[in-house]
């Protein structure tokens, strides 16, 4: 029952946070790969919750695949837009399968980590969704400024 809890109370997470940022996005105007990396930090962020929600690996798994299925509408809802000014996930000019790799690397992760018992398994789990969560933001958002301003000595 808990399990059920955590995969109901996360998919509802997902659109809150989908939704405030394309809210942001409207009212400050914010660039692409600002808005997707938003999404990504908050869902990050929250899924360093699992180890405490989910006792099982099964219940993560589905839990990745309805993100997955979610994911996918948002894909198609915002490649029909007219405006990309308000695609969150998808307003990039570049192909990107993120939405697709995420939620497969926190299931792994999470199946790898559960193989541990106690603080051990959990700290399996945290620092690397912390770091895939944290360094391929900061990557994303250092990269798109990459090379404006140069450097001499």
């Amino acid at each position: 029952m808990k399990d059920l809890a955590g995969i109901i109370g996360f998919l509802a997470l997902l659109p809150l946070v989908v939704g405030g940022v394309r809210w942001l996005s409207v009212r400050f105007g914010l660039p692409p790969e600002v808005r997707r990396k938003a999404v990504h930090v908050g869902m990050g962020a929250s899924s360093l919750a699992f180890p405490w929600i989910f006792d099982s690996v099964l219940a993560v798994a589905l839990l990745g695949a309805l993100c997955l299925a979610l994911l996918t509408l948002i894909r198609r809802r915002e490649a029909r837009q007219a405006d990309n000014r308000t695609a969150v996930l998808y307003g990039v000019e570049r192909a990107s399968l993120g939405d697709v790799w995420f939620p497969l690397a926190v299931t792994i992760v999470f199946a790898l980590a559960r193989r541990h018992e106690g603080v051990e398994g959990i700290l399996l789990f945290v620092i690397p969704i912390l770091i895939l969560t944290v360094a391929d933001a900061a990557g994303a958002l250092v990269g798109t400024r990459y090379g404006e301003h140069r450097f001499s000595c």
